[in-house]
This record gives structure tokens, sequence and C-alpha cells, in this order.
């Protein structure tokens, strides 16, 4: 198992095969564990790097609030702890977050971004699952112990006791998207203007640039309509 300290926490990856490094970061409420079924396949001739986001899978949760630009810190922090000059970067949901916060934040450190199911905006949303995400909170903290995010969570977390649905980041202003504190986060952060993709920077730091020769990616299915979701990859 190995952890490493950074921007404050202490995050866990893991590592697997040998290669150009891939980071793959996991969806709310899961863990590095949901890429086991193709594991196998990525490490076959790359680095491949899986995350327990905050608060999720053996990352115990901090005294800070959840937010994508501080976890993309984290992600950034990894880069770095392992001596890696780049990485690719791949992220599911809030991990597509992330992963994209991670890019604008620090350009230099990104090769290759892929976002799946990652709307940047409240209206990216099908409406079906914004409205479901209305009803996440700590009501279903007993419900969802009876589900496989529950199982897998209560295997691994340094803290199981954690298990308590709070707020998650923001998809966009206003929006609010609700998760379990272990498997989620202590406290939430209203989104800024034009959601993840548009928020400003924090004082002090420039805006990163994405830089051209990007690839859009979008899937038939998921939470996020199609035109909202953003993938990328560099030339």
């Amino acid at each position: 198992m190995s952890y490493a300290d950074v921007n404050g926490i202490s995050l866990y990856y893991e590592e697997h095969g040998s290669g150009r490094p891939l980071i793959l970061l996991h969806g709310g409420l899961g863990s590095g564990e949901m890429y086991a079924p193709v594991l196998p396949m990525l490490a076959e001739g790359r680095r491949v790097i899986t995350v327990d986001l905050q608060a999720h899978g053996r990352t115990a949760d901090v005294d800070r609030p959840m937010r994508f630009q501080t976890m993309g810190d984290d992600v950034a922090g990894l880069i770095r702890h392992l001596g890696l000059a780049q990485s690719d970067v791949m992220g599911y949901s809030l991990g597509g977050g992330t992963a994209l916060r991670t890019a604008i934040q620090h350009p230099d450190l990104v090769r290759r971004l892929v976002l799946v199911s990652d709307p940047c905006k409240r209206d990216g949303w099908h409406a079906e699952s914004l409205a479901g995400m209305e009803y996440m909170g700590a009501q279903l903290a007993e419900p969802l112990k009876q589900s496989p995010l529950y199982e897998v969570y209560s295997r691994v977390a340094p803290r199981v006791e954690d298990w308590t649905p709070h707020p998650l980041p923001a998809v966009a202003s206003g929006a609010r998207w609700s998760g379990a504190r272990g498997g989620g986060a202590r406290r939430g952060a209203r989104g800024g203007r034009g959601g993840r993709c548009g928020r400003r920077p924090r004082a002090g730091r420039p805006r990163g640039r994405i830089r051209p020769g990007r690839r859009g990616l979008a899937g038939r299915s998921g939470p996020a309509r199609g035109g909202t979701r953003r993938g990328a990859g560099r030339g």
C-alpha cells in the first residue's frame, strides 16, 4: 500500500505495469478499484496509477472543503511526488472534474487528458440525472450500506465510521451534488460562474492553458448529455 503526503492529505495510490504513465481517477463514492476490470489490459504497455481521491477508498478525509480545484492540486502533487515530468490523466465523473482542474491548473504536468461523463455546466446533465442528485443526502447513508459502493468502502476505508453523506463539489453555479463523506466529502463548495471549466483561479495562481491539438470525446449514454461532455488528448 502506497501513500503520498501531498497538499495536506495522505493520498492513496497504486501502480501497475510499466511504460508511459497514466493516472486513473474514479467517480464519486468509488475508489481506484473501479478500474480493476481494465487494469490488466492497460498495464500491458503503460505505468498505470490509480488514485483514491479525498475521502474515498483508502484516502481518509481531511479538514477542508472538497473542491475540484483542491483535488486537482492533490493529483499534481502526486505527479511530482512520483518524480514524473508529465502524465496522461483520465477521470470519470467526479474524477473527470478533478482531472480537468489538474490540467487547467497544472498544464505542464498533463500530457493527455481524457474525461468521461463529465459535464462542465449544470445544463449538461440529463434532467433525470440532475433530479436524482437533488435527493442525495444524509438520508441515504443507511440505504447505501446495502450497495456495492459501501461494500468496497467498508472493506478498505481507514475510518469506516465516516460513512455519512455530505455535499460533494458543485457542477455549476447554484448546483450541488452530494455523496458520502467517506466516499464523498466533509464539506461541499458552491460552484462558480461557468462550473468546473469557468471558475476563477485562486489569488496568486495564474490560469493554466490547455494547449491546442486536443480531441473531444463523447459517449452515447451516461448522466451527461451529448455535446456537453469533454474529453481531450493532445495530438
